[in-house]
């Protein structure tokens, strides 16, 4: 389908993306370094705040006295394998505060108004006497409202585009001001069309004069948002099957009722052409630089705790590895599995959530110190901290099951073994 260049104008004014430095002055190097300071501190700081917790730890069922006991001989191991997911965490929580405390200067108010739509449907045809029609009596689909657009240009005015609307006086009222309207009326809210003027539509055979009694009216924006500037002919007044190629502009209220509803908009619109442009309505845009750049982030950040969870679990295993001669000593002298099992699950657990603690801290204080740099006020997104803690204490939970089949397999007598 070609593209609408007047439904594309109002958009070409919209900044696309803007640079954080440009609110405070700050580079992005300069965030980079405030940063990796605070990460850096938090890396040396989880060494040290393990050794304080399990220092002061007493009692407890056997498996919790033995991972107490192993991480007050030697919690710097401990702590070298959380390191990365404290450290993940922290970024990702700091990051995701400074995105979510700069998203509004990237979001502006489209003007849209769901009361009177919630799709917006847009496509070429030849003959759109049926399209509105057609996609009426679609599920999902309540009410459609919509005109046939046609460009056209002044004759002996080549240099001037006029965009002219087809429709009902109900789909015309979506696009002006219309008090009095009936079939057979035409309207003018272009400022660079008059009464008389003669318009063609591509050739010779295909002119047409606005009448003499056409209204001058004042565009309104539509359900969109957009003001679509032109002239509007109800059918009588203007025969849209002589004009060539034509473009629907459908605006659809949708059932709300029926969480499919949009799919069955899409599926309708693809039935007449399947080049159809299909849009949900929204009240607000982002710049699409500023989602991507969000999307990447946040699917770095998977990927990174998937990574760090990965070089864990192989940490975990050469660890368990190297103690193996002792875990099938204390087997042979009547220790139970299931006991060894669970300290070593808390051996991995009491690191893991000081580091998330720890990382908590850390990301809110790097989120506020990066707002602070960009000029924007401080707030903490909580649902940001929840997800990044949940996101990492399931890689833990993963890692620490992946790493029982192995501990079980060298809990064996056999581990007694020595060459």
């Amino acid at each position: 389908m070609a593209p609408d260049p007047a439904a594309a104008r109002p958009r070409a004014a919209v900044p696309l993306f803007g640079d954080i430095r440009d609110t405070a002055g700050y580079s992005q190097y300069q965030i980079a370094a405030g940063a990796t300071l605070l990460l850096i501190g938090a890396v040396t700081l989880l060494p040290w705040l393990i050794d304080l917790v399990v220092r002061r730890m007493r009692g407890g069922a056997v498996p919790w006295q033995l991972a107490v006991r192993r991480l007050q001989v030697d919690s710097a191991t401990s702590a070298r394998l959380v390191n990365g997911i404290a450290v993940a965490v922290a970024g990702t929580i700091g990051l995701q505060m400074l995105f979510a405390g700069v998203q509004t200067e990237y979001r502006r108010d489209t003007g849209a108004d769901l009361s009177r739509a919630q799709a917006w449907v847009q496509l070429s045809t030849r003959d759109g006497t049926d399209v509105l029609a057609r996609l009426a009596a679609s599920a999902g689909i309540e009410k459609v409202t919509g005109t046939v657009q046609a460009g056209a240009f002044p004759v002996g005015k080549q240099d001037q585009t006029v965009e002219v609307y087809i429709g009902d006086c109900a789909a015309l009222a979506e696009l002006a001001y219309v008090d009095d309207c009936a079939d057979g009326d035409v309207f003018v809210s272009n400022g660079d069309v008059a009464s008389g003027d003669r318009l063609s539509f591509g050739s010779n055979d295909r002119q047409w004069t606005v009448p003499a009694d056409a209204k001058r009216v004042e565009a309104r924006p539509d359900a969109v948002g957009w003001a679509r500037r032109g002239v509007l002919a109800t059918p009588t007044a203007l025969d849209a099957s002589r004009l060539g190629t034509l473009v629907i502009n459908a605006y659809i209220q949708t059932d709300r009722t029926d969480p499919d509803a949009i799919e069955h908009v899409r599926n309708a619109a693809a039935t007449i052409n399947p080049l159809a442009y299909v849009n949900t309505i929204s009240t607000t845009e982002e710049a699409r630089r500023f989602t991507n750049l969000r999307r990447g982030l946040y699917a770095g950040a998977v990927v990174t705790l998937l990574l760090v969870g990965a070089s864990l679990l192989v940490g975990v295993l050469e660890h368990l590895r190297e103690r193996r001669r002792l875990l099938a000593m204390l087997i042979a002298v009547g220790t139970r599995r299931g006991t060894l099992a669970w300290s070593v699950v808390w051996q991995t657990v009491v690191p893991v959530v000081l580091g998330l603690a720890l990382a908590v801290v850390f990301g809110l204080a790097l989120g506020a110190v990066l707002l602070r740099m960009v000029g924007v006020t401080i707030s903490i997104s909580w649902p940001v901290v929840g997800v990044s803690v949940g996101l990492a204490a399931a890689v833990m939970a993963v890692v620490t099951l992946l790493s029982l089949p192995p501990l079980w397999r060298l809990m064996r007598p056999d581990g007694l073994r020595t060459e």
